[in-house]
């Protein structure tokens, strides 16, 4: 490492999920919400939008906020919002979790993120539970 702190590697990455990762998480989550009366959806360390974009396909009675911490991903999750119709649908946010006011949510949905969020286990579950509304479905994914 280079003294960085570890945040500072994705800052100005882009990432892109594989597609079978997000086909598989994608569906699993979308039989949940289809059972219950969400409102409001938080796509935690969105990347480049794959995701957040087929939920709001999918959803179109739903509020998406995207969140990711490269300004990159963003960007680019933004560019393929706008060439899908979607760019009303979504808001894109490149912050830090950690550091990131946001709302509450009927759902917090994360795949392969977790992980790399600073700060121990006790301090992010307190931080997902500050924007989770009562009975919401918080559901995250870690592939290899």
């Amino acid at each position: 490492m280079t003294g960085q702190p570890p945040e500072a590697n994705y800052t100005n990455a882009t990432f892109r999920g594989r597609p079978d990762s997000v086909s598989a998480f994608l569906n699993a989550v979308s039989s949940e919400i289809q059972c219950r009366p969400v409102k409001r959806v938080l796509d935690l360390g969105c990347g480049t939008g794959d995701l957040a974009l087929a939920l709001a396909s999918r959803f179109p009675g739903i509020e998406f906020t995207a969140l990711d911490i490269s300004s990159n991903n963003i960007e680019v999750a933004r560019r393929r919002a706008d060439e899908c119709g979607l760019e009303d649908r979504i808001v894109f946010a490149a912050a830090d979790f950690t550091q990131w006011p946001g709302g509450r949510f009927d759902a917090i949905l994360a795949d392969s993120v977790l992980h790399l969020i600073p700060g121990s286990d006790l301090e992010l579950a307190r931080k997902l539970a500050l924007h989770l509304e009562p009975g919401a479905i918080e559901r995250h994914g870690l592939t290899g």
